[in-house]
């Protein structure tokens, strides 16, 4: 069979870690019977326009062969931001007549997998209706607990998910939060977690040290509902000045400099570092480096970033946000409640007990419960059902 995702973010030579979630599990979902695909009309700031060094980036439209996947891009210039309206419209009427260019190419998939409704879950209906190719949404969108969503707009995102053969969520929480906001059936919602690439994201073969020094690490998009300015604020409360805690930031976005004014003055420039943005190896890196890691978000469909640092033996603290609360156990780490006291005391509770956690009963939790091998097996087992579905 093959399969088409539709994504409304990928991965992109000038932005190489939007959406690469998406390419990630995209690759663990190859099989010898199951091919896939990925179309996406990508787009660039026209800030980064230069005549000779952006030649390659001129509406040119390839496939190309990314790993295991087949890419269908369109090089393409963001002339109005999909921020606005008539932006997201131009993306999705020229993401139909890139469609219809690799149909003219590859012929029609089984199906199409769209990664997040809030783009191109429109794409996928307009296709449904024109092709009749069946089509489901997994959604991971945060906007779905916080975006302000005009009653249009509501009743849009509902056309699409009652459409779709069925609507798939990463964990009950956040099913339980689509079926509220969009009032859709809870039974046509299923959940199937994330999941990484356990082979990658392991401990080092050699033991690591046991350290009475606390490394606190978190690694994400500096935007605000990622609850940085509270870890901060936390942090300076429970250890200004004590050199043996130290926190590392690892990430770019819109509250980078919001953040380093507040590390400065709070006067932690000793204490707190930030990295930047940060490869996967990088990333891999720093958390084979800490002591825990940290993810005190006020809202996470899920929390990949999570369950890739229990990979590697890590305990985790993490905030009651939405997707944590379904794998953060007391075996793997602190789940607080979501204030800044209890971020507070789950920072102090874990800084004191880091070394008491089993590195490898955490690693076989997320080895057995979010592996590809673990999970991976029922996305396909739900391409299968849909091929036979419109087969019958």
């Amino acid at each position: 069979m093959r399969v088409l995702i539709l994504p409304s973010f990928y991965p992109t030579e000038d932005e190489p870690n939007r959406g690469i979630f998406f390419q990630q599990q995209a690759q663990l979902c190859v099989r010898d019977d199951v091919e896939i695909h990925v179309l996406f009309y990508e787009l660039r700031s026209l800030k980064k326009l230069k005549a000779l060094k952006n030649l390659k980036n001129f509406f040119q439209t390839k496939g190309y062969q990314e790993k295991n996947l087949l890419v269908y891009r369109c090089h393409a210039w963001n002339i109005i931001p999909t921020q606005y309206k008539l932006g997201t419209e131009i993306w999705i009427n020229a993401s139909f007549r890139l469609f219809q260019k690799y149909v003219s190419e590859y012929g029609l998939p089984d199906f199409i997998h769209v990664q997040s409704a809030f783009a191109a879950g429109k794409l996928a209906y307009l296709i449904n209706k024109r092709y009749n190719l069946p089509y489901f949404i997994n959604e991971h969108a945060s906007s779905v607990k916080f975006g302000k969503f005009s009653v249009e707009e509501i009743e849009n995102l509902k056309k699409y998910y009652n459409k779709a053969y069925c609507v798939v969520a990463v964990s009950e929480p956040f099913k339980n939060l689509i079926a509220e906001r969009f009032s859709i059936n809870a039974n046509h919602i299923r959940v199937i977690p994330n999941f990484i690439d356990v082979d990658f994201f392991k401990p080092p073969v050699d033991s690591e040290p046991q350290s009475s020094t606390t490394l606190f690490l978190t690694v994400c998009f500096l935007e605000k509902k990622k609850g940085l300015d509270r870890l901060i604020d936390a942090f300076y409360e429970m250890f200004k000045g004590n050199m043996q805690v130290k926190l590392t930031i690892g990430g770019e976005g819109p509250m980078k400099p919001v953040l380093i004014k507040q590390i400065e003055k709070y006067q932690l420039q000793d204490q707190i570092t930030m990295l930047g943005a940060l490869s996967q190896q990088a990333v891999k890196e720093q958390m084979g480096l800490c002591s825990s890691f940290v993810l005190t978000s006020n809202i996470e469909t899920f929390g990949v970033v999570l369950i890739e640092a229990m990979a590697m033996g890590k305990p985790v603290v993490a905030t009651r946000s939405g997707g944590p609360e379904d794998f953060v156990t007391e075996d793997v780490g602190i789940l607080a409640e979501n204030n800044p006291d209890a971020v507070k005391d789950a920072l102090l509770t874990m800084s004191n007990g880091f070394n008491k956690y089993n590195k490898g009963i955490i690693r076989k939790y997320i080895v057995d419960n979010f592996s590809a091998s673990a999970v991976s097996d029922k996305v396909i087992a739900l391409y299968k059902e849909i091929k036979d579905w419109d087969q019958n």
